[in-house]
């Protein structure tokens, strides 16, 4: 017992040092957070010279790849973090699988939008050169295209080559929706935007504190946005909702969050609440007309975003024969100028029946807001493919200061309908949300787990940071201890163990993933591998390494205060014999016992007066064992 717990306090030290040792010095290969990001502008230029027609091609083959990737075992394993609702209850933050947006769902309409997509009625109107006469959401091309990414510090940037497929550039534009998606739905698990834009009180509390409420004419318009005046521009005003008869009556569901009442709309008189007075930005208390609050997970709202869904897959559209009944994604029987409410009306208890509308209300307004979005000063293709060259915003995985000039630009569409919040007139005012859109891409991102150069990069990134500490490994790790004295191993050589350890890094097989060097979707994520390595080490230091540079078991537990001879059969409780692979779904890999096999051990306890090397024979050659 006493040996083995010195050799657990053994093992304790180790690992303790080598986890030091990994995170020690990280500036080596990473700087500091006080730098400066380098910049980007060797692969800006690359990017200056890629046209942006590619984006729409939609292949079979863009849609297949891009499908196989979505399904691997790697990304099935993390997508459901995207679709994750919250409640709090307790101060506590708890999460589940949400009952309104599934993956199913989400990828059944994206595959739709990316083949189908929505007919404009006009062959001169859609998403791109490939797609005119009909809206479609970006999957890219087959083509992989290099560029050279610039990171690292302002004074010592660091070039890497990195190699992006096309369907990347889709699963990008995917990942965009998402973070908006994300944080308009399904983290609260609601299809009816909530009444949470508190108005503060000339009345104070007991403390002195103003006392806050939730106006139910917030239906009317919350954050500075007006939704009954919310119109379309010159030329597309024609596509507008009128406004909705004053005699309309439509109520959310409630608001659990924060325990208030949904948004609703009805006559003046109509809702008690009317009489306590309380206003929203617009000094409205009545919620007469005001139906037009947002709905799905892009929160589409006001007379324009709903008219044109009418006007591209409704009964309008139906009406002037721009679809049919049998158009794919379309709903001919919806007026959604006199029903939005159909949006999130269900009709079974989890809302699976109407799930394919809110996610074809979302998509039909990426496409046709966001995707399509340019003026003077931004072009939203323009930057995807710039965001895509340059990395998906590398940096958020190093320690510098991040620029989210662009997931800023794609929010402040969606929430405020042009790119540079605040300055969007007439309703000027901040992007709702920002930092929980800006927290959404990068989990979608990471779920998604692109760009798939970065699981590359985080492998050489891990094998630089120990190349660069060699000396500190053959000073300290890589020795085996003899007679008092410390002496480099001869067995367990560096340049071996870097070489092992990359080979192992990219192997793959069906039923063994690679050594985990880090993860490539988290900032400094090759730490992770640094603290896996080190746990490697802590047992290797102890089981071989020290011990007289061996490789081969040694024979040194005690059986009864005895070491037996046979200890080659098994140690420590264990018959290696009977060690056979147990798991159910993978094929019977274990060696077949030969009683014929005669082998001596190759390394053994060199310390004089240790036990012999462990040895095994048929009993025709070895009839009887006993005890050193």
């Amino acid at each position: 017992m006493r040996y083995r717990r010195a050799l657990a306090t053994s093992a304790a030290v180790a690992f303790l040092y080598v986890i030091a040792l990994s995170f020690i010095c990280c500036s080596a290969v990473l700087g500091s957070q006080d730098d400066e990001p380098a910049s980007s502008s060797k692969a800006s230029r690359e990017m200056q010279s890629l046209s942006t027609d590619f984006l729409d091609t939609n292949s079979a083959a863009t849609i297949e790849a891009m499908e196989k990737h979505i399904f691997s075992p790697q990304v099935q394993s993390s997508i459901q973090r995207i679709f994750n609702s919250r409640v709090e209850h307790d101060g506590k933050v708890f999460r589940y699988a949400s009952l309104k947006y599934t993956v199913e769902g989400f990828w059944r309409n994206w595959k739709r939008m990316m083949i189908d997509g929505i007919p404009t009625g006009s062959s001169s109107v859609g998403s791109g050169i490939h797609s005119l006469g009909k809206f479609v959401l970006f999957a890219g091309d087959d083509i992989d295209r290099d560029f050279t990414i610039t990171h690292g510090k302002q004074h010592k940037p660091i070039e890497r080559a990195v190699t992006i497929k096309g369907y990347e550039f889709g699963l990008a534009n995917m990942a965009v929706f998402l973070s908006q998606a994300m944080v308009g739905g399904i983290f609260d698990d609601t299809c009816d935007e909530l009444n949470e834009q508190a108005q503060e009180l000339r009345r104070k509390d007991e403390n002195g504190e103003p006392i806050v409420a939730y106006p139910i004419s917030n239906s009317c318009g919350q954050y500075n946005q007006n939704y009954q005046e919310m119109s379309c521009p010159a030329g597309e005003q024609g596509m507008e909702c009128p406004q909705i008869s004053p005699t309309t009556t439509i109520q959310s569901s409630f608001n659990d969050k924060i325990g208030q009442r949904g948004l609703m709309c009805g006559p003046i008189g109509t809702y008690p609440e009317e009489a306590l007075k309380y206003k929203n930005d617009f000094d409205r208390t009545d919620v007469q007309g005001c139906c037009w609050w947002g709905r799905g997970p892009l929160q589409s709202k006001g007379l324009c975003s709903m008219g044109k869904l009418n006007y591209y897959i409704g009964s309008k559209a139906l009406a002037d024969g721009r679809i049919t009944r049998s158009t794919s994604g379309a709903y001919p029987d919806i007026n959604f100028c006199t029903n939005p409410n159909k949006i999130c009306e269900t009709n079974s208890a989890d809302g699976k029946d109407t799930e394919d509308l809110r996610w074809t209300v979302a998509m039909f307004e990426f496409a046709e807001k966001v995707q399509r979005y340019s003026n003077s000063n931004w072009n939203y293709k323009e930057k995807l493919v710039e965001y895509v060259s340059n990395g998906m915003n590398l940096n958020e995985y190093y320690p510098f200061e991040l620029d989210h000039s662009f997931i800023h630009a794609v929010s402040s569409i969606v929430d405020r309908g042009c790119h540079n919040a605040p300055n969007c007139l007439p309703y000027a005012g901040e992007v709702s949300k920002f930092p929980q859109r800006r927290e959404a891409l990068t989990i979608a991102l990471s779920a998604l787990k692109i760009p798939k150069f970065r699981e590359q990069q985080v492998i050489d990134t891990t094998v630089e940071y120990l190349k660069a500490r060699k000396s500190g490994f053959e000073e300290t790790l890589l020795r085996y201890k003899r007679q008092g004295s410390s002496t480099l191993s001869e067995r367990y050589l560096f340049d071996d163990f870097i070489n092992a350890l990359y080979r192992m890094s990219q192997f793959r097989s069906p039923d063994h993933t690679p050594l985990y060097l880090g993860d490539p979707w988290m900032r400094d994520g090759h730490k992770y591998g640094l603290g896996n390595i080190a746990l490697f080490f802590a047992n290797g230091i102890v089981l071989g390494i020290e011990k007289d540079d061996t490789c081969d078991e040694l024979n040194q537990y005690m059986v009864s205060g005895k070491i037996a001879l046979s200890s080659s059969c098994g140690q420590r409780g264990s018959s290696y014999q009977d060690m056979v692979c147990e798991s159910s779904d993978v094929p019977d890999m274990a060696c077949q016992v030969d009683p014929d096999m005669f082998i001596t051990a190759v390394t053994y306890d060199r310390t004089l007066g240790a036990p012999p090397a462990l040895q095994c024979g048929p009993r025709s050659r070895i009839p009887y064992v006993g005890y050193w």
